[in-house]
């Protein structure tokens, strides 16, 4: 969910994890929601159709479906709620970091768990082993191994997870806060 940027990884993702996940789960399939933003630096350097083409040669193009932008509350939460992973595998870019990682905030409050690299503000939006998994870096091994232990192993609660609608607000503040004050 998000912007397709260099920074979010998806390409990558999809050359290095999904054919090693798909191998060992034949019904994966990646749900992407979100598009390239048209008007920023860089617009042509992680598309659709460059991440389609990976997909084609990684072997894994018909476990991957792209569904746009969503605007619309309702079917936003219904997709999060019909997933089963959040993946957010985020490239550690230097002078382009992600300062906190909303979706994998709005993810845990939809009781998902995030699997993710433990980079920039990603660290702050995902409490490891509570809402996901945080991976070292650019480990893609472990990042695929992460996201087969939550298809595997799913708990589907949210007192688990930690985060309900109710305490989104709190959850948002807290990780706002920490970012805010590894700046200073």
């Amino acid at each position: 969910m998000g912007r397709l940027t260099t920074r979010k990884g998806l390409r990558e993702f999809v050359e290095l994890a999904l054919p090693s996940i798909v191998n060992a789960e034949p019904e994966a399939i990646l749900v992407v929601i979100g598009e390239a933003p048209k008007d920023s630096l860089g617009t042509s350097i992680q598309t659709v159709e460059s991440i389609k083409a990976q997909a084609e040669r990684s072997g894994v193009a018909n476990h991957i479906k792209f569904l746009g932008v969503i605007t619309d509350k309702v079917i936003l939460a219904t997709a999060y709620e019909s997933a089963d992973v959040h993946v957010f595998p985020v490239r550690h870019i230097p002078g382009d970091p992600e300062s906190l990682g909303m979706v994998a905030v709005e993810a845990a409050a939809h009781g998902v768990l995030t699997v993710a690299f433990a980079t920039d503000g990603v660290v702050d939006a995902v409490s490891d082993g509570k809402t996901g998994y945080l991976v070292v870096w650019n480990n893609y091994v472990e990042l695929a191994n992460q996201v087969l232990k939550v298809l595997r192993e799913p708990t589907g609660t949210e007192e688990i997870h930690g985060f309900g609608w109710n305490q989104f607000g709190q959850a948002a503040y807290t990780a706002i806060a920490a970012t805010f004050n590894k700046a200073k």
